[in-house]
């Protein structure tokens, strides 16, 4: 038997709210049959490219899905030749945008806790902040922004949330 605490906070409590700059955002749109053949060629890119920044998969429609890749511009540098070869496969089209900014909130147990994605979305709605793209997990929220947009969303988002400190 698995014990769960679930609770709400009239001011939510995170970890803590960080931002990244200088991303490119890679968007990979594949047939649905090709992902499993893009996604071994993922895995074998060369060492020099260090680590994803953030991923995410859409759904475009029955047969097309898009891959949704952001790295640091050094680690895009040392990919880029690599993807570009490797999703020049029939079907496949590749999309680069450059200068993007990622803001991620760290907390806590947000799967048990109530609200943490609308108090996001409707602290960034309210100040019409566009969101690219964003993923929700366990403890985590990721958001990307473009550029001039990360810094107005860390600062909205600090106002949102509680980031409890040491005296």
């Amino acid at each position: 038997m698995e014990t769960i605490a679930v609770y709400w906070e009239s001011k939510i409590k995170v970890y803590g709210i960080s931002l990244k700059q200088g991303l490119v955002l890679v968007q990979i749109t594949v047939p649905c049959d090709h992902i499993q053949i893009i996604g071994e060629k993922l895995l074998c890119l060369d060492d020099s490219v260090y680590r994803f920044e953030f991923i995410t998969q859409d759904y475009i429609d029955s047969h097309y899905l898009r891959l949704n890749i952001v790295l640091d511009e050094s680690n895009w540098s040392a990919a880029r030749t690599q993807i570009e070869q490797f999703t020049a496969v029939d079907g496949c089209t590749l999309n680069i945008l450059t200068s993007m900014e990622l803001v991620f909130l760290h907390g806590p147990h947000f799967q048990d806790r109530y609200g943490i994605a609308d108090a996001v979305f409707s602290s960034l709605v309210q100040e019409q902040i566009d969101i690219i793209t964003a993923g929700c997990a366990g403890t985590s929220v990721y958001l990307l922004l473009r550029e001039g947009f990360g810094l107005q969303a860390h600062e909205v988002l600090n106002k949102a949330f509680i980031i409890p400190t040491t005296s």
